[in-house]
C-alpha cells in the first residue's frame, strides 16, 4: 500500500453550549484531521486532539511542525500493522507529538483495513461482545439546566455517570444527582486538577458519603506528586488522566500506588494512537489496574470510531465517547455515532474505521493547512 497524497486539516465545529472544566473552556471542537489517499484511490482518515494542558501540545505548534515532519519523514510502503507501528514509533519518538502521531496512525489503519477488506478491530483480536455500554457525563451546568440533564440521563437509563466537580456547589450537585437518579447508578467524579492536597483530602472525604466509585485527577499540577499520599488518606480509588499518557507514567504510578486504589483513563489521542493506548492497557491489566476509555470533548466521528474499536477489543470498566450529538452542532461523518437506550452502542464492522466522511462538511468546518503529493 503506497500513499499518494496527504491532506492536513484543522477542524473546528461549534458546540451546542460551552463545555467548561478547571483546565479549559471550549465553545468549539478543535482537532487535526489527516486524510491519506493510496495509489489505488483508497481514502483514509485519522484524527488527533492536541491538548496543551495534558501533553503540552499546542495546536498551532503541532500544525506548523506537522508540515515539516511530513516532508522530512515520508511515509513508507505500508503492508502490515508492524509497518504502521514502526513508522508511528519513529514519529512519536522524534517529535513528541502524540495527537499528530495518532491522526497519522488512524489514517494509515483506515487505509490498510480498507485495502485488506477488514475492520481495524480485527488487527486487535476482538474480545468484547456487543452491545458496548457507554457512561453518561454531567458537565458544569447551572442548577436550572441540571434538571434537564438529569432527566435525560434518567430517561436513557444509564447505569454509570461521571460528574464534573471542583466548585463550592459539589455537595449540592451530588445530593441532587442521588435524589434524582437514586443510589443504584454508579457515580464517579472528575475534578480536572481542581484542588490542593489538603483541599482534596477534605473535599473527597466529604463527597464519599454519596457512594462514589472513583475520583479523577483531583490534584492541581503543583501537587500531583502527592497523588500516592492522597490515595492513602481516602477510601475512594483515584483515576488518572492527564497524569498518565504514556507507558512511563503508567509504570511510575503502578509502582507507587495500590492497584485496587488506581485506575487509568486511556484516551487514544493523548497516547499517540491505538497501538500505544493498547500498550498502556496491557501493562495496566498485567498489574491489576482497571481502565476506562476516555474521550476528548469535541471528537468527530473519526476518534469516536477509533474509541469504539478500542472498546470492542479491550475489557474496560467504563466507556466514554460517542457524545457528538449531545455537545456538537454537527459532525463530519455521514452517519452520527450515537448510543441508544442504556448507553448501548452497536459494532462498526465495515472495512477500516467503519465510517464514511462527508467531504462537504469536512471543508465547511476546517482549514486545509497542507496538501502534499508523494512521488
Amino acid at each position: 500500500m503506497k500513499i499518494d497524497s496527504i491532506d492536513v486539516y484543522l477542524v473546528q465545529i461549534p458546540f451546542a453550549q460551552s463545555i467548561d472544566h478547571h483546565l479549559k473552556r471550549r465553545k468549539a471542537s478543535e482537532s487535526i484531521i489527516i486524510k491519506l489517499k493510496t495509489d489505488r484511490g483508497i481514502i483514509g482518515y485519522g484524527e488527533g486532539a492536541p491538548r496543551n494542558y495534558v501533553t503540552g501540545e499546542k495546536t498551532d505548534e503541532v500544525l506548523m511542525t506537522s508540515k515539516s515532519i511530513l516532508e522530512r519523514e515520508p511515509i513508507p510502503v505500508i503492508n502490515s500493522v508492524q509497518d504502521i507501528q514502526t513508522y508511528c514509533n519513529l514519529l512519536l519518538t522524534r517529535y513528541k507529538l502524540p495527537a499528530m502521531t495518532c491522526a497519522m496512525e488512524l489514517a494509515l489503519f483506515d487505509c490498510l483495513g480498507q485495502t485488506q477488506g477488514c475492520n481495524i478491530s480485527e488487527y486487535f483480536s476482538p474480545v468484547v461482545t456487543y452491545p458496548l455500554e457507554y457512561s453518561a457525563i454531567l458537565p458544569f451546568v447551572s442548577f436550572d439546566k441540571m434538571e434537564t440533564w438529569l432527566h435525560l440521563i434518567k430517561q436513557y437509563e444509564f447505569r454509570s455517570l461521571k460528574v464534573k466537580v471542583g466548585t463550592s456547589k459539589d455537595l449540592e450537585v451530588l445530593r441532587k444527582v442521588r435524589d434524582c437518579l437514586g443510589w443504584e447508578i454508579d457515580v464517579r467524579l472528575d475534578a480536572n486538577r481542581a484542588w490542593s492536597y489538603k483541599e482534596a483530602v477534605s473535599r473527597i472525604q466529604d463527597l464519599e458519603r454519596f457512594d462514589i466509585s472513583c475520583v479523577e485527577e483531583p490534584l492541581s499540577s503543583e501537587y500531583i506528586q502527592y497523588l500516592p499520599q492522597l490515595s492513602e488518606q481516602i477510601n475512594t480509588p483515584l483515576m488518572l488522566d492527564e497524569s498518565v499518557y504514556n507507558i512511563a507514567h503508567a509504570k511510575y504510578y503502578a509502582d507507587c500506588m495500590d492497584a485496587d486504589k488506581l485506575l487509568f483513563n486511556i484516551k487514544i489521542s493523548k497516547s499517540g494512537g491505538l497501538l500505544k493506548a493498547s500498550k498502556i492497557f496491557r501493562y495496566a491489566q498485567k498489574h491489576g489496574i482497571e481502565c476506562q476509555l476516555g474521550c476528548n470533548v469535541g471528537e468527530t466521528n473519526v476518534l469516536s470510531a477509533a474509541g469504539r474499536i478500542f472498546a470492542r477489543t479491550h475489557r474496560l470498566r467504563y466507556l466514554e465517547g460517542s457524545y457528538g450529538s449531545f455537545f456538537m452542532k454537527d459532525d463530519i461523518g455521514t452517519i452520527p455515532l450515537n448510543f441508544s437506550q442504556k448507553g448501548w452502542a452497536v459494532p462498526l464492522c465495515d472495512p477500516g474505521l467503519g465510517i464514511e466522511i462527508n467531504e462537504n462538511k469536512l471543508k465547511q468546518y476546517s482549514n486545509l493547512l497542507k496538501t502534499q503529493q508523494i512521488n
